[in-house]
């Protein structure tokens, strides 16, 4: 979430919903996101329950299910 959150602070202000991923991603760097929601949602990921279950290594998927989470994270609706 931090790598997310560090993209978010540096992306153009003319991003689409910037204002509300800000909001975000400035409580992911602080503390104050829930850990758990972003636990949850990640690992319902049909891609993530694939690789926990074969054991395998999903950390590039991990990193793209988390930033394309983001947005329903930071509360914008689709």
């Amino acid at each position: 979430m931090q790598l997310a959150a560090v993209a978010v602070m540096s992306e153009a202000a003319e991003t689409t919903n910037h204002a509300e991923r800000v909001v975000y991603a400035k409580n992911v760097l602080n503390g104050s996101a829930s850990i758990s929601e972003v636990a949850i949602g990640v690992l319902t990921n049909a891609t993530i329950k694939v690789h926990l279950a074969a054991l395998t290594d999903y950390t590039d998927d991990l990193a793209f299910v988390v930033q394309s989470m983001f947005n329903a994270f930071a509360g914008v609706s689709l």
